[in-house]
């Protein structure tokens, strides 16, 4: 949403996400230092899969799900790719097919490559954070 906004696009019903205050590299901080960390060893043996709303008290989806994100972006370096790429194509090929073909690697990867960068210093996790 904050680059949306940033590029003038007008997006119906969304949340105005300018009044959170910190740039997103702080909120991403938070998120990871308060939120992801103190909780990692309780996600259900980090399999993506297994994290839903049942597990939102110590994993959240929503908190993982934003690193997530951030994480599958800065490797393709599009910041648009979830809505050009991805979304566009799930129904013809299916979610792991859309995946696989918007990311270039299979969730199953994604899964282990993911949680060894959570396992990195915060400083590098934010490397990946864009400045929007």
């Amino acid at each position: 949403m904050r680059k949306l906004r940033l590029d003038g696009v007008s997006v119906e019903n969304s949340p105005n996400v300018d009044m959170q205050g910190d740039d997103l590299r702080s909120l991403m901080r938070d998120i990871m230092k308060n939120h992801i960390v103190p909780h990692l060893d309780s996600c259900p043996n980090f399999n993506i899969w297994d994290i839903n709303y049942s597990t939102r008290q110590t994993c959240s989806p929503y908190r993982i799900g934003a690193w997530g994100v951030a994480y599958l972006l800065n490797m393709v370096n599009d910041q648009d790719a979830f809505w050009k790429t991805l979304w566009p194509n799930i129904d013809e090929m299916g979610w792991d097919g859309a995946f696989e073909f918007t990311f270039g690697i299979s969730m199953e990867q994604f899964n282990q490559d993911f949680l060894e960068f959570l396992e990195l210093p915060i400083e590098e996790q934010l490397e990946i954070i864009p400045d929007i």
